[in-house]
C-alpha cells in the first residue's frame, strides 16, 4: 500500500529546499521503512541541492539518518520492525570488491547509491532518451503530492524526513536508546569518512604527524582519529578562521588560517611547526587542487596525502618531487569503511571516551533546515542534525 511521508525534497537544482509530502508506492522486497530519528545535514546534500553532485534534483535529499524500522520488504532477512538502525551507503555485498571486504568501491556504487532510482526496467520503446538507444526506462519510488517523480535511495536512503524508503544494504542495525540515534545519526558519511581515512588508509604508527585540511566534520573526524595514535602534532587548516574557532580542545595541536596566502606559504608554515621535517599524512577535507598541491609539499619523505573531499578538482603536481619524495597520493570512498563493521567500531570507542564525536554536534528540529544551512554557511555550527 502507498506511503507518505513529511521529507525534504529539491524540485529543480539551485531551487528551494522544502519540507514537502513524499508518497512512496509500495516497499521493494529489498527494502525497509524506516521512522526517521534523527538526520546529520553534510555538505554532499548542500551539493546535490546545487545541481553539483552525481543525483540531480527534483530529489529527496538526507544521506546520514538514524531511526527505527517500521516495516520490511519480502526478502528482508537481517531486520524486522523495531529494529534500530543507523543509515549509510549502499553496496550489493556480492560482487568482488564487496566480497573482498571493500564495499565503498562495490562495481555497482552508482546505481544503488546516485542514481535515485529503484532500478530500470525494460521498456518497448527503442530510446529512453538518453541518446544512446537504450530501451530502458527509470523507476522511481518516490513523487510529489502533485505527480512530479523524485529521485530518491541517496546513498541508498534519501532520509531527510520524518520517515524513509531505504535499501536493506544501507542499514546496520545497533543496540542504542533513541536519544542515542540521534548522535548516531551524524556518524553516517563524513564522520565515518574522516575518521576511516585515518584508521583504514593511513594506518599510522604513534608519534605520526598529520596536516588535516578542512575544519569541518570530516577533517574533525580525521583529527579525532589521529589523536587515538598519539600523534606528534595535528595540525588542521582552514580558510575560515571562524570555522578554527569552533573546533574543540584536544582536537587539534595547532590551527592554521590559510586565507589570503600564496601558494607554498601554509606548506612553509606546516614545515616550520614540525621542525623543518613535516608532516607523516597530509588530509584534504576540501578536494580543491590548490590543497592537494599544498598537502604533498607539506610531507616529509615517503609521506602520503590523502584525499577524502569531493569536487572535480585538478592538481599540478610535480612528477620529479613526488618520485624523489616518495610521495604517495591515495583517494578514499566513505573512508574505506565497511559500515556494518566500522560505525559499530566508533561507538564502541565513543563509549570508552575514545573518540569524542559528540563535541562536534549541534541538533535542531526538523523543520529547522533554513537555519542549518545558514548556519553552515556561515561557519557557525559543525556537525548539525535534525531531530524528527
Amino acid at each position: 500500500m502507498p506511503i507518505s511521508s513529511q521529507s525534504y525534497v529539491v524540485r529543480a537544482a539551485g531551487g528551494p529546499i522544502t519540507l514537502e509530502t513524499v508518497h512512496y508506492d509500495q516497499i521493494g522486497d529489498r527494502e525497509m521503512l524506516v521512522e526517521t530519528v534523527a538526520v546529520s545535514v553534510c555538505a554532499s546534500d548542500v551539493k546535490a541541492a546545487e545541481g553539483h553532485f552525481f543525483t540531480q534534483p527534483p530529489m529527496v535529499l538526507g544521506h546520514e539518518g538514524a531511526g527505527i524500522v517500521k516495516q520490511v520488504g519480502a526478502k528482508v532477512s537481517a531486520f524486522r520492525p523495531g529494529d534500530k538502525v543507523i543509515l549509510h551507503y549502499s553496496s550489493c555485498g556480492t560482487c568482488a570488491m564487496c566480497s573482498s571486504g571493500q564495499n565503498p568501491y562495490c562495481d555497482s556504487m552508482f546505481e544503488l547509491n546516485f542514481s535515485g532510482e529503484r532500478g530500470r526496467v525494460n521498456d518497448a520503446t527503442p530510446d529512453d532518451g538518453d541518446g544512446n538507444g537504450n530501451a530502458t526506462r527509470s523507476v522511481h519510488a518516490a513523487t510529489t503530492e502533485d505527480g512530479v517523480p523524485l529521485r530518491s535511495f541517496f546513498f541508498g536512503q534519501s532520509s531527510m524526513g520524518r520517515h524513509a524508503l531505504v535499501r536493506d544494504t544501507s542499514a546496520v542495525k545497533v543496540d542504542a536508546t533513541r536519544e542515542e540515534l540521534k548522535l548516531f545519526a551524524a556518524l553516517s558519511c563524513g564522520v565515518q569518512t574522516g575518521a576511516g581515512a585515518v584508521l583504514n588508509v593511513c594506518k599510522p604508527l604513534p608519534g605520526a604527524a598529520f596536516a588535516i585540511f578542512g575544519a569541518g566534520a570530516v577533517g574533525m573526524a580525521a583529527a579525532l582519529a589521529a589523536g587515538l595514535y598519539a600523534p606528534a602534532e595535528v595540525i588542521v587548516v582552514d580558510i575560515s578562521q571562524e570555522k578554527l574557532d569552533m573546533i574543540p580542545s584536544g582536537f587539534a595541536t595547532r590551527t592554521i588560517c590559510s586565507s589570503g596566502k600564496e601558494k607554498g606559504v601554509v606548506a612553509a608554515e606546516i614545515k616550520q611547526l614540525t621542525g623543518g621535517k613535516g608532516v607523516d599524512y597530509a588530509i584534504d577535507c576540501a578536494g580543491f587542487g590548490s590543497v592537494i598541491v599544498e598537502g604533498c609539499s607539506s610531507l616529509k619523505p615517503r609521506g602520503m596525502v590523502v584525499g577524502v573531499g569531493g569536487g572535480a578538482a585538478e592538481a599540478p603536481l610535480v612528477v620529479s618531487e613526488m618520485l624523489l619524495g616518495g610521495f604517495d597520493y591515495r583517494g578514499t570512498h566513505q573512508g574505506d569503511a565497511v559500515s556494518n563493521n566500522f560505525i559499530p567500531y566508533l561507538i564502541k570507542l565513543w563509549r570508552v571516551g575514545s573518540f569524542p564525536f559528540d563535541k562536534l554536534v549541534h541538533y535542531y528540529k526538523i523543520e529547522e533546515l533554513s537555519q542549518v544551512l545558514d548556519d553552515l554557511k556561515h561557519s557557525r555550527v559543525i556537525k548539525p542534525v535534525l531531530v524528527s
